[in-house]
């Protein structure tokens, strides 16, 4: 989608804005549909929101967190690509993390919500 945008020449804020909104939204998605389809049992509609919520704000800051770092350590990097295996193993863990630390946050909200 950003290729669209280079193509046209929108390539300042707005362009990175849009795309960072899209991104949540398809995340937000993601660990919503997650959420409302994996339990066994009922959730209230608004601790799906805000586990979702929570869970996307985190990938989108690990994901930026995690571009800065590829930009700026591996390209120059001695160990090249057992550097980026690690950085890869450092990435699942922080993803499964979020994900369960926001089921975990569903389950606490929902427990206070009854």
């Amino acid at each position: 989608m950003f290729f669209y945008f280079r193509k046209y020449g929108y390539t300042g804020y707005a362009a990175g804005l849009f795309i960072t909104c899209f991104n949540f939204f398809i995340f937000f998605l993601l660990f919503f549909s997650l959420y409302y389809f994996i339990p066994s049992k009922r959730v209230p509609f608004t601790v799906l929101v805000r586990s979702s919520t929570y869970a996307s704000i985190g990938f989108l800051v690990g994901k930026v967190l995690f571009g800065i770092y590829f930009k700026s350590v591996v390209s120059s990097s001695v160990y090249g690509a057992a550097g980026a295996l690690l950085v890869f193993l450092i990435w699942s863990y922080y993803s499964a993390l979020i994900v369960f630390f926001s089921a975990e946050f569903a389950h606490f909200l929902k427990i206070r919500n009854q």
